[in-house]
């Protein structure tokens, strides 16, 4: 419940928080050469260079709506930024032996956007007992 004063509570109708820090992340081991086949395709990705550990910087906001002094609809975005390249791979594909497009670099930093929409469901609730004085 929203702790306000009853004459104000129709003025509350959201509030916004913020948050931010940082983040440390670690990409376990996997296989430095791969090759995939589908139908008469086949595709070569090879690992040419990988940083297991990251670091990166978060931030976001999220409005938290209320009715009648209850917590109702929250809307919220949270963005990631990874602070270094995590891998570069060379990636090929060969139809029938024949390469098909020029080989290229991949690479990512751990960046993300996430935006999110959550609203409150109760699946049960506690009644509170008094306290038995003796």
């Amino acid at each position: 419940m929203l702790k306000i004063n009853k004459e104000y509570a129709y003025w509350a109708v959201f509030d916004i928080n913020l948050m931010a820090g940082v983040s440390y992340e670690y990409i376990p081991p996997y296989l430095e050469k791969d090759t995939f086949y589908f139908g008469g395709l086949k595709q070569t990705i090879s690992l040419v260079e990988i940083n297991r550990y990251g670091m990166g910087i978060y931030g976001g906001f999220y409005f938290q709506f209320y009715k009648n002094n209850k917590k109702t609809l929250r809307l919220g975005a949270t963005y990631h930024q990874g602070l270094k390249k995590r891998q570069i791979y060379t990636e090929q594909i060969f139809y029938k032996g024949i390469k098909q497009v020029p080989t290229f670099k991949v690479f990512t930093r751990g960046s993300m956007i996430a935006i999110y929409a959550a609203y409150p469901i109760r699946l049960f609730s506690i009644k509170e007992k008094g306290i038995i004085k003796k």
